[in-house]
């Protein structure tokens, strides 16, 4: 779910000395972030934020944060193009991590208002039916109803899964003490929680799962408001044609050992650029000239 708030680079000020440190490590991840920013605009991947729709073919992504101009940190992830005349360019998606969480039948409700009270990392909750292998009947097409908990940025999402699962854990021997009592909707709102569920799905993956993002496409993208939206293109099924480098490194080893920087030498380290190889020796093991050579495991990999 993208949001619609302008991206920029403000810090709010803190309070207090958790909120100083915390202050600090935003600090330093948004530093990260602009570095990253620097060095991938001069190898040719400046952000795009405004202007005329681009058409794009995904080569890569990886997981952001940005500070919005309320200076509230949220997760994001950065997506990387290659265009049709061999530009590139990379755009940054804003999504809401979250995860799930199982309650005991009939307390999803009470569990809901429960998270909405204690945890103001929680940016959003709701309760909603998911399909769940482990229901006796779900073959059936029953569906268990679950609470799920966004978040504006990853480390929320951490803070609040560290004081859930504990809970969950205890409440799971709990019911498997007394599994007469595990359904029912008796007892205190924090023995209604279960289970947490896809907590550890890395947040890139989640990202590209929901919104449908596969890497080796064509999409539309479009920047509207300070929100960037992705649009797969199915009519273009032709792939782009990247540069790409490949490398091999081999060194010298003991038998039966993996190889060691601190005793072993590097023999020699081949490597292509745009289908030409080329090959590097280290005259101290390899001490004659190699002849050039053609290697093609097959047709649809063709060698130098």
């Amino acid at each position: 779910m993208p949001g619609d708030t302008a991206l920029t680079t403000f810090f709010p000020e803190s309070g207090g000395a958790a909120g100083a440190q915390q202050q600090q490590q935003q600090q330093q991840r948004q530093d990260s972030v602009r570095e990253n920013d620097e060095i991938e605009a001069q190898l040719g991947f400046v952000r795009y934020q405004e202007g005329p729709e681009r058409l794009g073919w995904l080569i890569n992504m990886h997981a952001t944060s940005l500070v919005d101009d309320l200076g509230v940190e949220r997760s994001a992830v950065d997506y990387y193009f290659l265009e049709a005349d061999g530009g590139t360019f990379k755009s940054t998606v804003l999504f809401r991590p979250y995860f799930y969480v199982v309650c005991a039948a009939g307390r999803e409700g009470d569990v809901e208002a429960w998270v909405a009270r204690k945890f103001e990392r929680v940016e959003a909750v709701e309760r909603v039916e998911r399909e769940d292998l482990q229901m006796a009947n779900h073959l059936s097409g029953a569906k268990r109803q679950l609470v799920k908990l966004e978040f504006l940025n990853v480390q929320d999402l951490l803070s609040v899964r560290r004081e859930l699962q504990p809970l969950a854990k205890r409440n799971a021997r709990q019911r498997q003490v007394v599994s007469a009592y595990a359904e029912e909707g008796e007892g205190e709102v924090e023995e209604a929680v279960l289970e947490l569920r896809e907590f550890d799905v890395p947040y890139y993956l989640r990202v590209a799962i929901d919104m449908h993002v596969r890497v080796g496409l064509w999409y539309d993208v479009k920047a509207e408001h300070g929100a960037v939206t992705l649009r797969r293109r199915d009519d273009l099924v032709q792939r782009a044609e990247p540069v790409v480098l490949a490398f091999d490194i081999e060194t010298t080893k003991l038998p039966l050992k993996f190889p060691d920087a601190q005793t072993d030498m590097i023999m020699m380290i081949s490597y292509m650029v745009d289908g030409q190889g080329y090959l590097i020796t280290n005259r101290e093991v390899v001490s004659q000239d190699i002849e050039d050579f053609e290697y093609s495991p097959t047709q649809e990999y063709l060698g130098p």
